[in-house]
């Protein structure tokens, strides 16, 4: 009888040591995604979300799917591969050395920058510019 009740002992033990090393790395895991956070987006003292400040950014307008890499074997330019991936579904990209932005709004200034070099102004969120102007860059 007192056998059973040590590997019951022991076996609760285990278990409660489990959970609550469970618990502190959950806690510290969860401490840390918080302190590195870089999507987050920045806040009064009243909790209200301040928009994103609209800055210029430079690069070659493609897509989320080639990037600046576009397949040069199926015979289309850059602004033709463009534009065949945006209509399978990827989304307008900025290019800027190993940078790739997401674009999002104004997609119509962005359709005649397809594969072109381009100024954009927007707010940027994450990897997200948020194009407020796009036009080719001088």
């Amino acid at each position: 009888m007192a056998q059973n009740r040590f590997w019951l002992r022991l076996i609760t033990l285990c278990t409660t040591t489990a959970l609550g090393m469970a618990l502190v790395l959950a806690v510290v895991s969860a401490t840390v995604a918080w302190a590195t956070g870089n999507d987050r987006i920045p806040s009064d003292d009243d909790g209200v979300a301040k928009a994103a400040e609209s800055q210029t950014y430079y690069g070659v307008v493609t897509d989320s799917r080639c990037s600046a890499k576009h397949d040069m074997n199926s015979g289309l330019n850059p602004a033709e591969c463009t534009q065949a991936c945006l209509s399978k579904g990827a989304k307008y990209a900025l290019v800027n050395g190993d940078k790739v932005y997401l674009l999002s709004g104004s997609e119509s200034e962005l359709t005649g920058l397809a594969g072109v070099r381009a100024k954009v102004n927007g707010s940027l969120l994450g990897h997200t510019i948020q194009v407020h102007s796009a036009a080719v860059a001088q």
